[in-house]
This record gives C-alpha cells, sequence and structure tokens, in this order.
C-alpha cells in the first residue's frame, strides 16, 4: 500500500507486510531514506515518516478532539445524568 504525509513535505512511502507481520518500506520519495526499514507497528511507521514529536501531537489532537465531541454529546450527558440519579439514592 502506498502512504502519504500529510506534512508540508508531502512525503510518500510504499509499504508492504512481511510474512514476519512486520510493515517493510518499499519505496521512500525521501531519497529512500527508509527503504528496506521494517517497522513492527504502524504507529512506528508514522512516527519514522514525519518524526515523534509530529506523530505524538498529531494523535494527541485527534484523542482530544474526539474526547470533546463524546463530553459534548447528548448521549453522555443522557448516561453521565442517569449514573448520577443512580447514586445519589
Amino acid at each position: 500500500f502506498r502512504i502519504v504525509s500529510r506534512t508540508g513535505s508531502r512525503r510518500t512511502l510504499e509499504v508492504a507486510l512481511s510474512e514476519s507481520t512486520c510493515f517493510l518500506v518499499q519505496k521512500d520519495s525521501q531519497a529512500d531514506e527508509l527503504q528496506d526499514k521494517q517497522f513492527e507497528s504502524f504507529e512506528q511507521l508514522l512516527s519514522a515518516m514525519d518524526g515523534a514529536d509530529i506523530f505524538g501531537s498529531r494523535l494527541c489532537n485527534l484523542v482530544s478532539e474526539e474526547l470533546a465531541k463524546q463530553l459534548t454529546s447528548e448521549d453522555f450527558a443522557s448516561r453521565f445524568a442517569s449514573s448520577e440519579d443512580a447514586t445519589s439514592d
């Protein structure tokens, strides 16, 4: 499969799943810097492609956005209210 970075570099990697269940970089648009490197997890692959700091902050932002959505949803509010009612008895 092919993955393209969302950063300004638009770095592109062509990746395959190897028989040893890891991600194997077959081609790297940045001078083949990561070519033939293996990664045990998708997170490691993304971190190597964009840098750990960028990957980490992007992941934290995604989690924060999702939590904010859930905290403002009516479903969450109703579940929280019903759990308070149950504990006040």
